[in-house]
């Protein structure tokens, strides 16, 4: 056989050091705190669907078979997707922190502005209760100058409730 017959086939070392590679990541994805911080990074559906799935799965025959499918979806993935995973692996607190810092950004421009920063959060999160969210923001500007922070933790929790 001549290297053009070969052309098209990957080599099996190649095929295999590709398939460790995207086990190790899934394996990784597994082994985070939050498997809500993969929301963020826009996955296709199909494949977050299934990484969610695996996390809540008991069974260790399931979840193998299931990883073998993952495994399967990251080949057909964009690179960027990978590369968006790979840092979320690598460092998941800033994930954390750096949702941590918007909620808390959305908290102060709720606190210090007016009607329009709360119909923007409407808009933005059309599932919330507008009447708890206006009360809790009503509740928190007025006891901001006291020591009573249990109104703003109230409103940061609610908030935080719509952020993965």
């Amino acid at each position: 056989m001549t290297d053009e017959e070969f052309s098209g086939r990957i080599p099996i070392r190649v095929r295999q050091k590709e398939k460790n590679f995207l086990r190790k990541i899934v394996l990784a994805v597994m082994d985070l705190p939050q498997i809500d911080l993969i929301k963020p990074l826009n996955l296709p559906d199909k494949l977050e669907a299934s990484l969610i799935e695996r996390y809540h799965l008991n069974s260790f025959k399931a979840a193998r078979r299931l990883e073998r499918y993952l495994v399967g979806l990251l080949r057909e993935v964009d690179p960027a997707h990978l590369e968006a995973l790979q840092h979320l692996i690598d460092d998941p607190q800033k994930m954390i922190d750096q949702i941590r810092e918007q909620v808390e950004a959305r908290v102060n421009r709720l606190l210090n502005g007016e009607n329009p920063e709360i119909t923007d959060f409407v808009n933005d999160f059309p599932s919330v209760n507008t009447q708890k969210l206006r009360q809790l923001v009503r509740n928190a500007k007025k006891n901001q100058g006291t020591n009573k922070t249990a109104s703003y933790r109230d409103l940061v929790a609610f908030v935080s409730a719509f952020y993965p």
